[in-house]
């Protein structure tokens, strides 16, 4: 507010380097406690005559003013007495802790539950399923589970006479199906070329070679196999 430079004294610009504060102002969908309060300040000085500015400023671009102000900031920050205006935690922030001790958590409980271990071998982590978009079939079910489809999981449950392969290698569990089933050879020489590599974890077979997986799980006739 300087006068001599043609500046009306009611006038107040203010000048950031932080985009996000400034596309939060401006963005009517975000009511964050802070945004609301900076709103609220300026319709007040507003409803006295003032003329509020805010402009962005380029960060360590050189500019006196805004490296000025970065120092004064370093200090307050280190400083011990230091008042702060807002005691006030935003709602984004709460929720957001909220989300991530949820995460853990369940982290937690995922790491150490004996059941789904089939499941786990695919995502050993939380994050690793969150981060994977699916479409879920009966066949990627069965796969990821290892629950279902399979000879020695119905003979389990007494709805077939035995549990062996029709390769006659090996028990059909669903692991034997997917890397070791003679009946599966081409479906799985053809995942192997468009793969490029060979033997791959599951957690890699679902997330970098996702799309490839799912059609050689898709190709699997268990009506065949289980005959």
């Amino acid at each position: 507010m300087k006068n001599r430079e043609g500046i009306s004294p009611l006038t107040a610009i203010i000048y950031t380097e932080s985009r996000i504060s400034l596309d939060s102002l401006h963005n009517p969908k975000n009511h964050s406690f802070l945004v609301e309060e900076i709103r609220k300040k300026v319709a007040t000085l507003e409803r006295k005559k003032w003329s509020i500015q805010i402009s962005w400023v380029k960060i360590h671009a050189g500019t006196r003013d805004n490296e000025v102000a970065d120092r004064l900031a370093k200090q307050a920050a280190r400083s011990g007495g230091t008042e702060y205006e807002f005691a006030r935690i935003p709602k984004s922030t709460i929720y957001q802790e909220a989300r991530e001790e949820s995460r853990q958590k369940w982290q937690r409980e995922w790491a150490t539950i004996q059941k789904a271990a089939a499941t786990r071998q695919y995502f050993p982590t939380i994050q690793d399923r969150l981060r994977t978009k699916m479409k879920l079939t009966p066949k990627i079910t069965a796969v990821l589970t290892g629950h279902g489809m399979t000879k020695a999981y119905l003979h389990r449950f007494h709805l077939s006479e035995d549990a062996k392969c029709r390769c006659g290698n090996e028990y059909q569990f669903m692991d034997h199906i997917l890397f070791h089933c003679e009946e599966l050879n081409a479906q799985r020489e053809l995942l192997k070329q468009q793969m490029g590599t060979w033997p791959a974890s599951k957690e890699d077979l679902i997330t970098k070679h996702k799309k490839e997986f799912y059609e050689y799980i898709e190709s699997i006739e268990y009506d065949k196999l289980n005959v």
